[in-house]
This record gives structure tokens, sequence and C-alpha cells, in this order.
């Protein structure tokens, strides 16, 4: 398990963290901690069984 610390330092930070889940599929767990850190990180396109975890500027658009 990964402590996730946020300093909000600007995009690095939250990029490091999304990073840190590595490759391949995560757990909607892992994911709604890394929602709960960061205010630009959000779960998009649940479909209940799989689901889709983005960072976005502060516009809205995708990072």
């Amino acid at each position: 398990m990964h402590t996730m610390t946020s300093t909000q330092n600007g995009t690095t930070t939250e990029m490091r963290c999304v990073a840190a889940l590595g490759n391949g599929t995560f757990t909607r767990e892992k994911a709604l901690n890394v929602t709960a850190a960061f205010s630009n990180v959000f779960i998009d396109d649940d479909q209940g069984s799989h689901f889709r975890l983005v960072v976005r500027e502060p516009s809205g658009s995708f990072i």
C-alpha cells in the first residue's frame, strides 16, 4: 500500500501520484484514494465494472 501526500505544488505532483499507480489495471480503491487526494483527478466513464481515471486542467481539458 502506498501512502500519498499532496503538497499541491502544481500538475507535477498530480502526475507523479497518478504515475505511481503503474501500468495496467488498478483497483477502484486506489482510484478513489487518488481522487480524494487531488482536486483535478476524476473517475470518468464509470460503468460499474470498469472506469477511467483522468487528470484535468482547471479549464476541464485532459492533461
